[in-house]
């Protein structure tokens, strides 16, 4: 996956709301630099690759470096189990990180635990925060925070990162009309920015790469293409958890998900061609009446 292989690694390979990078990169040079940091934004704008770079900040191994999705883990018993293990030294690194995702999903009985935790941080530890919607996060949490609010990239941005990645993949006769077109259906959003180049970037003609680019214009986050890329393992334990979160429309996601597997019919890798034919078989008819129980029940058959 190209959104995995070509994460930022350094603050200078961050592309996009420089004010706002420059001003973290100088809060963490003081010499008593924060240690709760706050990322928000939409989805796919560098919260979490912000976070993870504060790892690689700090020199961080694996092991100090602890990650948990609210979404999944929101319970006051995964803040206490935090607040009891932050208070041990790190295994291998100056300090120790935890990475709470989309954290305006933890229980109020956990946020109240957190704000006490984060009132006053054990000592050799960082915190970093993310979320989607900060609307949901408590003001009393908020002023704890050194906050990172990331705002959508401009088209210069999004076609910087993309013709990096080609560059690295050394792919050189990209059509600049699929890059645009990629950099207008994003919405700003790096992360789908790269996973739309990800649907796309191993059709060789330009007009079947639109069509495929406009079949995924209903679908503004990468939600969809996860769900494209879990039907792909035909497992319905990891599906189960992506559909429970979607509430986007059924028919623009069953419409991503014949562009998808059509564009893996039309590869040379035949591996796959006989899956990317059943599924499209299975979502080839409407759920203009049933909508998301039709998602759900032809992505249950595909995994049969």
């Amino acid at each position: 996956m190209l959104q995995t292989d070509y994460r930022p690694q350094s603050f200078a390979n961050f592309v996009g709301n420089e004010p706002i990078m420059k001003g973290l990169q100088e809060a963490l040079a003081r010499e008593d630099f924060p240690r709760v940091f706050l990322f928000t934004g939409m989805a796919g704008s560098g919260k979490t690759t912000g976070a993870f770079l504060l790892k690689n900040y700090f020199g961080c191994s694996d092991m100090d470096t602890m990650y948990y999705n609210s979404a999944n883990t929101r319970g006051i018993d995964t803040i206490r189990e935090i607040t009891v293990n932050s208070q041990l030294s790190p295994i291998n690194s100056k300090v120790r990180l935890y990475i709470l995702d989309e954290i305006h999903g933890v229980s109020g009985a956990a946020a109240e635990s957190l704000l006490l935790l984060l009132e006053n941080p054990p000592a050799r530890t960082i915190f970093a925060l993310c979320t989607s919607e900060p609307d949901k996060i408590k003001l009393s949490i908020k002023r704890r925070c050194f906050q990172v609010n990331l705002k959508p990239l401009e088209t210069k941005d999004i076609v910087t990162i993309l013709n990096n990645i080609l560059i690295a993949e050394e792919i050189d006769d990209m059509p600049k009309k699929v890059l645009l077109r990629i950099a207008e259906y994003c919405q700003g959003s790096a992360g789908m920015a790269v996973s739309l180049l990800d649907s796309v970037i191993d059709i060789l003609d330009e007009e079947q790469q639109l069509i495929i680019l406009d079949g995924m214009r209903g679908v503004t986050d990468t939600e969809g293409i996860d769900i494209c890329r879990a039907l792909m393992t035909r497992n319905w334990k990891t599906l189960q958890p992506l559909l429970t979160a979607y509430n986007g429309e059924a028919e623009s996601m069953r419409y991503l998900v014949l562009s998808y597997f059509s564009k893996i019919l039309l590869s040379k890798n035949t591996k796959n061609h006989p899956l990317a034919l059943s599924i499209i078989e299975l979502f080839g008819e409407s759920w203009m009446y049933s909508r998301k129980a039709g998602l759900i029940a032809s992505c249950y058959l595909a995994c049969k």
